[in-house]
């Protein structure tokens, strides 16, 4: 990775402007999750339905997430990648609405 900036790559990639497979998904999912959660509740808690944000971590909201879309593995566990993709694309895809991922 060629960037001086670690948080600049993550947010590139995360607008497709890099390509993902320059950091692990489960970096970009993280820090997505995690500046959703400080910035942005109210669209977790919108497009995903999860009102007890505040008590769960990172993965019981993939989990959270996975179960609501019906992304199950055989034996009924979460797909936890599949919903971090998710999460990913409905970012991309402007199903959150207009975000910004940098603050003044």
């Amino acid at each position: 990775m060629n960037f001086s900036d670690r948080q600049q790559a993550v947010r590139l990639a995360l607008l497709g402007s890099i390509k993902e497979e320059v950091l692990p998904n489960d970096d970009l999912v993280r820090s997505l999750l995690g500046y959703l959660r400080k910035n942005y509740p109210s669209c977790l808690r919108a497009r995903y339905g999860l009102n007890d944000l505040g008590l769960l971590d990172d993965d019981e909201v993939l989990s959270s997430i996975a179960q609501k879309r019906g992304l199950l593995l055989q034996g009924g566990a979460s797909d936890m990648e599949k919903a971090a993709l998710g999460l990913i694309r409905d970012f991309q895809d402007g199903a959150f609405g207009r975000l910004c991922l940098e603050r003044p």
